[in-house]
């Protein structure tokens, strides 16, 4: 007798590296990959004036620092620096990884971004932390600046003890049918394409990534500048569509009560439209059901 057991596995496959930084030489940020955002024009309660200053962001001991700074600058009274791949990098769908350690502190805002490169403006927010909040991240992301519309606006945040006091890996999987967040590997956000309207989903165009330091007054502000985000690497995988692997574990009960167990696994690449088959089992992976019998 002869019994074919078979069950299907999907994942979401992501490939080539195709952006890495792993901040390895100091001085400046490398000029192709990043580019210092200059804004002397913060946004809402925002206290900052992002420039250009070697100060505010540097790479030494293989880290990329952003300090923000207590100082005059023009009109505002504290400093910090904006860095994006504008110009130099964008991307449509992919894995964005980002070990980061995060300042600590009423009134710091670090966060780490992808924004739209055209003026629809959607973003992905990777991460965000607010100093006033300790121990806490926020992912969301934003179909639009329309803040009126909550159907515009999805996210939710995670608890992290050790926040401020040890590095953790930001993540985010991006893809034509869904958006996941990660810390650490750890899966705490998930937004589907058929879970919302249409009409919301907009995030099928290149994005750009940002890191930036921002200074907020919402809840006070501590007495304990500078503070710093400090960056061990960014990375951004190529997303190449969906794998199904088809595992067949055929299970023959031989005279004497002898089993002989044969693994067959079939892996089927959707988008590359790649199949690789065993010839003798071809039969088998038409048949959709988990337990078939078949003659002897």
């Amino acid at each position: 007798m002869q019994y074919i057991i078979t069950f299907t596995m999907c994942k979401t496959e992501f490939g080539v590296l195709i952006f890495s930084d792993e901040f390895d030489l100091d001085g400046d940020p490398d000029s192709k990959k990043w580019a210092r955002d200059v804004d002397p024009n913060p946004y809402g309660n925002e206290l900052q004036y992002y420039n250009e200053n070697p100060r505010n962001s540097f790479v030494q001991d293989q880290m990329l620092h952003i300090v923000a700074y207590k100082e005059n600058l023009g009109v505002l009274a504290y400093t910090s620096a904006k860095l994006i791949t504008a110009n130099t990098q964008y991307f449509t769908y992919g894995r964005f990884d980002i070990r980061a350690k995060l300042p600590t502190g009423a009134g710091t805002w670090p966060a780490i971004w992808l924004v739209s490169e055209d003026e629809t403006y959607q973003e992905i927010d990777i991460m965000e932390s607010w100093g006033s909040d300790p121990g806490k991240v926020y992912f969301t992301v934003h179909s639009s600046n329309n803040f009126t519309d909550q159907n515009d606006h999805h996210g939710t945040n995670q608890q992290i003890n050790d926040l401020e006091s040890s590095f953790h890996i930001y993540s985010v999987e991006w893809t034509p049918n869904h958006i996941y967040g990660f810390v650490d590997g750890v899966k705490y956000f998930s937004l589907l394409k058929s879970d919302i309207k249409r009409k919301y989903w907009h995030f099928d165009k290149g994005m750009y990534i940002i890191l930036n330091l921002a200074v907020i007054a919402t809840d006070g502000i501590c007495d304990c500048f500078p503070q710093e985000m400090l960056v061990d690497f960014v990375k951004v995988y190529k997303y190449i569509g969906n794998q199904t692997n088809k595992i067949i574990i055929g299970v023959v009960v031989c005279a004497g009560g002898a089993l002989i167990i044969i693994i067959s696994v079939t892996i089927i690449v959707k988008r590359r439209n790649r199949r690789a088959k065993n010839s003798n089992m071809v039969q088998m992976l038409q048949n959709d059901n988990i337990i078939t019998k078949i003659n002897s």
